[in-house]
């Protein structure tokens, strides 16, 4: 019998997101009661009215997200970003 070990080392990993190189789609169709129609749609909607959230529309189903404290979802790159980065909120 023969046993593997895993070091700690193997275990962490640090990643990170250039947001310049992701595509994120933002067009969306919105129903009357300002839920995203996924059916057409991947990728980040701004949540009306609160720009510290946003849904996640994937396999015509969403999500509701929430940016990190202290940052605002900018809809024009379709993410999270500092306030002074982001028009309209």
């Amino acid at each position: 019998m023969s046993s593997s070990l895993i070091s700690s080392s193997s275990l962490s990993s640090t990643s990170s997101i250039n947001p310049s190189s992701a595509s994120v789609t933002t067009q969306s169709t919105t129903t009357t009661g300002g839920v995203p129609d996924c059916s057409t749609t991947y990728g980040a909607v701004p949540y009306p009215g609160d720009c510290t959230k946003y849904y996640w529309c994937s396999n015509g189903r969403y999500t509701l997200q929430f940016c990190p404290p202290k940052l605002l979802f900018d809809s024009t790159n379709g993410y999270c970003d500092l306030p002074e980065n982001v028009s309209g909120c």
